[in-house]
């Protein structure tokens, strides 16, 4: 059993932590994200269990006890549940990848930059039945810590796709037959208005900027929540998950 943070493998996993996904390792705690990530097919490198956890753990991975206080050293948690795990990276997806599966429908994320709001986003995407998320450049690391936690384990049962070039991207999937929407504030047509096509492609902007100009300017139609208070605007993680409950109807 390790006693000391100053073990090599625990500030190995400090550093892991710090880096998440940089690589080709990232760091999962509590029995939630570690069980998803195992049923989504992440290969597990080593699971680190508190010396008081008790459970039993089907792996043909090496199991790693710490004490207590190691543990909590290298928890993210007020109160952690004793377990965590270093896993594999899944590989990137590229277009490559998008184009095998031709989707219904695909949302883009114009670099959203707050972990939550990214967590949030692919949770409702998994709570709505959406498969398939491009992420622009800038948008946060999908494998932060934060953006981890706040998926709630979706980000295992949702594909990520990071593409350079978004404009290139949305101008070839037009030509593959996606009618193109993005998400502003107001001048777009009503949501309540719009039939979705086929092949849907929803553009959804940053948080303090919206949608980038050149981006917006690739769209086929502006696409506006309509609002009956007295707020101007929606969180980017509040509005994309409106779009998604009515697209997926």
């Amino acid at each position: 059993m390790i006693n000391s943070v100053k073990n090599g493998l625990i500030k190995e996993i400090v550093r892991i932590k710090k880096r998440n996904g940089r690589d080709g390792l990232i760091f999962l705690e509590g029995e939630r994200l570690v069980s998803d990530s195992i049923l989504g097919g992440l290969e597990p490198d080593f699971f680190v269990v508190s010396e008081n956890y008790g459970k039993e753990i089907k792996t043909n991975a090496r199991i790693v006890i710490v004490s207590n206080p190691v543990f909590k050293s290298i928890s993210d948690t007020k109160n952690p549940q004793g377990i965590a795990a270093v896993l594999k990276k899944p590989s990137e997806k590229g277009l490559s990848d998008l184009l095998n599966k031709f989707p219904k429908n695909i949302f883009l994320l114009d670099r959203i930059q707050d972990p939550g709001n990214l967590g949030a986003i692919i949770r409702s995407a998994d709570a709505f039945g959406l498969r398939d998320i491009i992420l622009s450049q800038g948008t946060v690391d999908p494998y932060n810590t934060k953006v981890l936690r706040a998926t709630m384990g979706s980000i295992f049962r949702v594909s990520l796709y990071k593409l350079e070039n978004s404009i290139e991207k949305v101008s070839f999937l037009k030509e593959k037959g996606y009618k193109t929407y993005g998400a502003v504030v107001d001048g777009g047509k009503a949501l309540s208005e719009i039939s979705f096509a086929d092949k849907n492609l929803i553009v959804i902007g940053n948080e303090a900027n919206g949608i980038s100009e050149e981006l917006l300017g690739q769209v086929d139609e502006g696409l506006t929540i309509e609002m009956k208070g007295t707020q101007e605007s929606l969180n980017a993680a509040v509005a994309a998950s409106i779009i998604m409950y009515s697209v997926s109807l």
